[in-house]
């Protein structure tokens, strides 16, 4: 079952956003983007889809990327590269993202300025390549296709002679250490002041 990675499409959106929600449907993301229980609702879900159609067709600065099984077609993962090359460019990563409409404001402010912070303190005004998500289809771990998103950005930020950086999850943090990646500190977050499942551990 050969894998095959190429850029996302437009038309690949909806499977895109699909495999994010079989990955991380029942974790932190749930909370920050949906208070409701059966997550977005269907205008927020158009809003986010929109976003990435339009980053996708207008933003040279993001690489959304797909990994296709070519013996069924199917897209099994999916991620999202950022390159930041200018001071200009640093600066707005830096600002903080409008929550949704189905977001706890309050927690989104909070948990997206405890990334903002880290990432000023650790990059400054470098310039840099930012895993900013990756995910892979629960039924298809193990295959290769996270390692194959990995490689794509490094090998660019390598060409260009500047760092990389993500924020991992306890979950994902032994796949990025295996092609290089060390914590640099461990960001700490109490989702159970709003209704998630207590302190959660981050490492950039």
């Amino acid at each position: 079952m050969p894998l095959e990675l190429a850029p996302l499409t437009a038309d690949d959106v909806d499977a895109y956003m699909a495999i994010r929600q079989a990955a991380f449907g029942d974790s932190v993301f749930r909370i920050l983007f949906s208070r409701r229980p059966d997550g977005p609702s269907p205008e927020v879900y158009a809003q986010i889809r929109d976003s990435v159609r339009d980053q996708i067709a207008t933003d040279k600065h993001v690489f959304f990327l797909k990994v296709t099984d070519t013996d069924t077609s199917e897209i099994i993962a999916g991620a999202k590269w950022k390159v930041f090359r200018t001071e200009k460019e640093v600066l707005e990563e830096l600002e903080l993202p409008s929550p949704t409409p189905d977001s706890d404001p309050e927690c989104w402010n909070a948990f997206m300025k405890l990334l903002s912070d880290a990432k000023r303190e650790r990059m400054a005004l470098s310039p840099y390549w930012m895993l900013d998500a990756l995910s892979t289809h629960p039924a298809h771990h193990r295959r290769g296709a996270g390692a194959m998103l990995i490689r794509w950005g490094l090998v660019r930020a390598d060409e260009e002679g500047v760092e990389t950086y993500l924020e991992a999850s306890a979950m994902g943090q032994p796949l990025y250490e295996r092609y290089g990646f060390r914590p640099v500190r461990t960001l700490r977050f109490d989702f159970g002041e709003f209704g998630g499942e207590g302190v959660q551990e981050f490492q950039v």
